[in-house]
């Protein structure tokens, strides 16, 4: 059954768990950072050792370092970013169904969308109709929705040559090809439209196209309810994606048809190739048959005139009716085609849709004319489109209209632009069910307008793009549209026009059914990123200076610059509240303005890694500088709040003389007090300001600015608080183990702050200079991975 292949395609998109791309890099990242907390804890210890101090203490010590290297609240900061990402989105009508997906959105590469009600407004009108004959009519108001607005008035003839008493009885009312096809749009049609008392406006009820037909049809004076009254429906074959057409029958009444016999009306729209290919014959007749006040004979006068003008559909004919179809696509209408024909059978003989049969039904017809339908494009995509390009991303149109009117729009929004070759590029789905999966990837350029698409055609394409590395978003409504909703990395459904099982299968739902919110979407999935990657900068930043910092201890055999408790300590005041803070931090002012991230690429690149670990060295370097002065000089016992006086063997003790099965805590002498714990406060206050350095990789602090994200403001001036109460605080800094500090500490903190400004700014000054560099050079990395989009 239909049912049964859809739920096989579902589950066969299902089969392939994909991880996300964050949790591909948070995995290999986690590895890497075991790895290289277990390397360090392995150095120190045999540092210690070979120094010939005590396994147990020295391991201890070790251990304690290698657990901060492990970010422990980065699942937490990375569940808690996205969940505040999910908030935003929804305040911008993107409701998010799986949370690792929030993120997954600022990778996207591709957004492969829906025309109709996703980048159009979906309140499709009518507003031209090219009869058989090449006359052409024009609807006014074609969108309203009031049928009593707007009128048909005819506009001449789309060709070079007709027949002069065929335009005077055109201009004069119509003709029986135009009347034909605002019958069979009437009538080949499920739509409702009616006034609303309660809202005091004009509402509809089924799909835009039908709704648009329906309402083109009264503004000539053809309403289904009146026509049909006499009529009954023998059968109706519905609209599918492979013959691309809908036919109803109707029986008319006995006086139609002469004795024994049986009038049976067919009406029929679709596609304009499809509609005809089943054509043998078109309308030639001059006057119309429309009559005012007589709705209840319109079938029957349809019948008679199908009997009496119809003539052969010859080839010019037929080609004739494709230069219309191909000039009305050119202007970017949505072109139906609308024919009908008349039979007459035995009276005895059954007359149920088994029995007619559906080959019966779209056969012979007689071709009555084209219509035109205008969808507007909605309000600010072509600055939403303009803001993918922008972004390095593609946007593929995929539609079921004729690849002339979906070429057209595509180029009118922006999709297509004439100064890129490689988004000028339009293939039907007949043409892309000739090629394999494989041929599909190899495509380039890749198509950006995908047209007569079938649901298979749209599993293919994301298949394709996936096989060449992309990280595809595709919007779906309808029930067939599930699997390859399914199948996409964000899976998007539509939730006013949305079908339930679509939307199960989505990983986002759009509650205004607007392509805009998905370039929202993907703007805060970037910045959850971004967080994510500053809180992991922040935290590995922070935590590496500490290693590097005993590194140099254990290697030179020095006293452990902190305890044990001083690195606990430290890292809950100095790790978790500004890393929080940094999950809020507002986006960059570029982010709609870079190429995505490259999916193979890990969280951290060659860049960020250099950043991070250059930042790691300065903390670590300048407080390693303020230890060796406070156990080298007298500043560890002037550093002291109580400093008092005489002299101290400071120098005796640099080096670790003493007791080698001592625990390195131990060591207590004011000198080394004082020395660790103005150390502490250097690294603490250089870890608290290094959260607002790390907003940006490369812009400058005095351009983020750190008002901006008043929670980072309130987070660190709460860390800060609480070192100012373990140095102060009695009892609190004995069992931390840190003395008071007096002003020279404190002016050396300053000091030491200042400078790690001045070092970050030349830092990032030789990151943009660099980049420029490349930017004019070769292409970066990432650039070169999504040369095809641009």
């Amino acid at each position: 059954t239909e049912i049964g292949k859809i739920s096989v395609a579902i589950n066969r998109s299902a089969a392939t768990v994909r991880k996300t791309p964050i949790q591909k890099k948070l995995t290999r990242l986690g590895l890497w950072l075991v790895v290289l907390a277990l390397a360090l804890c392995a150095v120190i210890v045999i540092c210690g050792v070979s120094w010939g101090r005590k396994f147990v203490p020295i391991f201890i010590t070790g251990i304690s370092l290698a657990v901060s290297v492990i970010p422990e609240g980065l699942v937490a900061v990375t569940t808690v970013t996205m969940a505040l990402g999910v908030r935003r989105m929804a305040r911008r009508k993107a409701l998010m169904r799986t949370l690792p997906a929030v993120e997954t959105l600022g990778g996207v590469t591709v957004i492969c969308s829906d025309k109709t009600g996703t980048l159009t407004e979906g309140k499709m009108g009518v507003s031209e109709l090219v009869d058989a004959n090449g006359m052409l009519f024009e609807v006014s108001k074609s969108t309203s929705r009031d049928p009593g607005e707007g009128e048909v008035t005819y506009r001449g003839h789309v060709g070079s040559s007709s027949s002069t008493q065929l335009a005077q009885d055109a201009a004069k009312h119509s003709t029986a090809a135009a009347d034909m096809a605002f019958v069979a749009s009437a009538m080949c049609n499920n739509a409702e439209v009616f006034y609303d008392e309660a809202a005091a406006q004009w509402g509809s009820l089924g799909d835009a196209t039908e709704v648009a037909l329906a309402i083109a049809a009264q503004k000539a004076g053809v309403r289904k309810a009146d026509v049909a009254g006499p009529l009954e429906l023998l059968a109706e074959n519905a609209f599918d994606s492979d013959r691309k057409r809908m036919s109803v029958v109707f029986a008319a009444g006995d006086g139609a048809a002469a004795a024994g016999k049986r009038c049976v009306v067919t009406f029929a729209k679709g596609a304009p190739e499809e509609i005809l290919s089943v054509c043998t014959h078109q309308l030639a007749g001059a006057g119309g048959f429309l009559r005012q006040g007589h709705a209840a004979e319109t079938a029957a006068d349809a019948a008679r005139s199908l009997e009496r003008d119809a003539v052969p559909l010859t080839p010019a004919l037929t080609q004739a009716a494709g230069a219309a179809c191909e000039q009305m696509a050119a202007r970017g209408l949505r072109v139906l085609g609308m024919a009908a024909k008349v039979s007459y059978l035995d009276a005895d003989a059954p007359a149920t849709a088994e029995a007619l049969g559906l080959a019966w039904a779209e056969s012979q017809l007689v071709f009555a004319g084209l219509v035109g339908l205008i969808d507007p494009p909605r309000t600010g995509i072509v600055e939403s489109v303009q803001r993918c390009h922008d972004a390095g991303i593609k946007v593929i149109m995929i539609t079921g209209d004729h690849i002339g009117t979906a070429s057209a729009i595509a180029a009118s929004i922006g999709i297509v632009r004439a100064d890129r070759a490689s988004t000028q590029r339009a293939i039907s789905g007949a043409e892309l069910d000739l090629l394999s999966d494989e041929a599909t990837a190899l495509l380039d350029p890749f198509p950006s307008v995908f047209a007569r698409v079938s649901p298979e055609n749209k599993i293919k394409i994301v298949r394709a793009l996936q096989q060449g590395g992309h990280i595809v978003a595709m919007t779906g409504d309808g029930v067939n549209d599930a699997a390859a909703v399914k199948g996409a990395d964000i899976g998007v459904a539509m939730g006013l026009g949305g079908t339930d099982i679509t939307k199960q299968a989505a990983d986002m739902v759009l509650m205004d059914d607007n392509f805009s919110t998905i370039v929202a979407a993907v703007e805060e999935g970037r910045r959850i990123f971004d967080n994510i990657l500053k809180f992991i900068l922040y935290l590995l930043s922070c935590n590496s200076a500490e290693i590097i910092l005993f590194l140099y201890a254990a290697v030179l055999n020095l006293d452990l610059p902190f305890t044990t408790i001083m690195i606990l300590w430290a890292n809950i005041i100095a790790d978790v509240p500004p890393s929080l803070s940094l999950g809020m931090d507002p986006a960059e002012r570029d982010i709609m303005r870079r190429p995505p991230r490259n999916p193979r690429s890990g969280v951290l690149t060659r860049r960020t890694t250099l950043v991070l670990t250059v930042q790691a060295f300065f903390m670590a370097t300048v407080t390693f500088a303020v230890f060796l002065a406070g156990v080298l000089t007298p500043f560890g016992r002037l550093a002291l709040r109580d400093a008092g006086s005489g002299s101290d063997a400071y120098v005796a003790s640099i080096f670790h003389q003493g007791d080698p099965e001592a625990n390195a805590d131990d060591n207590q002498t004011p000198h080394i007090a004082g020395a660790r714990s103005a150390a502490f406060g250097v690294l603490t206050v250089l870890q608290l300001n290094q959260a607002f350095l790390s907003r940006s990789v490369d812009a400058s602090v005095f351009r983020t600015g750190i008002r901006a994200n008043p929670w980072m403001v309130g987070a660190v001036l709460l860390s800060f608080g609480l070192y100012v109460l373990g140095v102060y605080v009695p009892g609190l800094n004995d069992w931390l183990e840190l003395a008071p500090l007096g002003w020279r500490a404190w002016l050396v903190m300053l000091g030491a702050v200042v400078l790690q400004v001045a070092f970050s700014e030349l830092t990032k000054l030789v990151l943009r200079v660099a980049a420029r560099r490349r930017q004019r050079g070769t292409n970066e990395e990432e650039q070169q991975f999504y040369g095809q989009n641009q």
